[in-house]
């Protein structure tokens, strides 16, 4: 998770890819998900 200005946070990878906003979470989570199941193929 990264800080932004005015309280604004937001979920970024090891990479530096914004996956999304902390109000985002499910999107974020969804996200995830399918990053995990395309590395294991």
């Amino acid at each position: 998770m990264c800080a932004g200005a005015d309280g604004a946070y937001a979920y970024v990878t090891a990479h530096g890819r914004v996956l999304g906003t902390a109000s985002e979470v499910r999107h974020v989570a969804r996200l995830l998900v399918w990053m995990v199941e395309r590395r294991t193929r």
